[in-house]
């Protein structure tokens, strides 16, 4: 079975711009890489700030452009405990600064009740279709959602529960940027009226299994005020890997 922690490590540190080694390690680290110059695939921007704090360490990966704007690495001078280092962004970046909480995988429970859930197939978009309308609707589907469904349909990532013949409750796969085909993030989306009932719970729970079929590490990510979000992945056997702060860059996304 694939080592999900080991991974998750690997693609953070890949995040990072350093080794999966170095995600061991304690105190501050900073780390001026102009990878965050790059916008990665699945981001509307460039992250001039890509920060890990675990346990015991903070990673700190910023631009050469951002050190020379705020001078990040003054900021830490003399500073080894994470709690500052975590403070210090926060003074420095405030409202810039987003927060994230991610997970990593460990076991699934064996009391999850999957019996409803059905893995959607390409001839499911027009439900699909509905269902993202009614989960989004100020979003723009035209020209890119079938091919997303379609991709997720040809590989097994979308499992749903129906209601009256209408779909309410469906998992996705927003792009990693790294260690694609080894890393797969799982996103999952319930219609309001549907929600506190265990569907979530049920169709990630066969996405997991999926994934792991597939040698696959499924990682977690939400934000850091989304309590119900962190509450079911901890009831899918996912445990706290760290805390993310990241800063918005300038430099939009491009196919090219």
């Amino acid at each position: 079975m694939i080592d999900c922690l080991q991974c998750t490590k690997q693609y953070y540190a890949d995040w990072l711009d350093a080794d999966a080694d170095a995600m061991d390690r304690k105190g501050i680290v900073l780390i001026e890489t102009n990878k965050r110059k790059i916008c990665p695939r699945g981001y509307p921007r460039n992250l001039e700030l890509f920060s890990v704090a675990t346990s015991e360490g903070l990673f700190v990966s910023f631009s050469p452009d951002l050190g020379n704007k705020v001078h990040v690495r003054d900021g830490f001078n003399a500073i080894t405990a994470v709690e500052a280092g975590i403070a210090i962004l926060k003074e420095i970046f405030k409202e810039k600064l987003c927060q994230h909480k991610t997970y990593y995988f460990t076991e699934l429970p064996d009391n999850i009740d999957t019996a409803e859930v059905v893995c959607l197939k390409k001839d499911d978009y027009p439900a699909y279709l509905s269902f993202f309308i009614k989960q989004n609707p100020d979003a723009s589907p035209e020209g890119w959602l079938e091919g997303y469904f379609t991709k997720l349909a040809d590989n097994r990532r979308c499992y749903g529960i129906f209601r009256d013949r209408a779909l309410v409750c469906a998992t996705g796969a927003p792009d990693v940027p790294f260690m694609d085909g080894v890393i797969t993030e799982l996103g999952v989306d319930t219609l309001a009226g549907f929600r506190g009932k265990g569907y979530a719970q049920a169709v990630c729970a066969e996405y997991i299994k999926n994934a792991l079929s597939r040698n696959e590490a499924p990682i977690w990510t939400c934000w850091h005020n989304n309590i119900a979000s962190s509450l079911l992945a901890e009831r899918l056997g996912y445990q706290w890997f760290s805390d993310l702060y990241t800063v918005e860059g300038d430099v939009p996304y491009s196919s090219d």
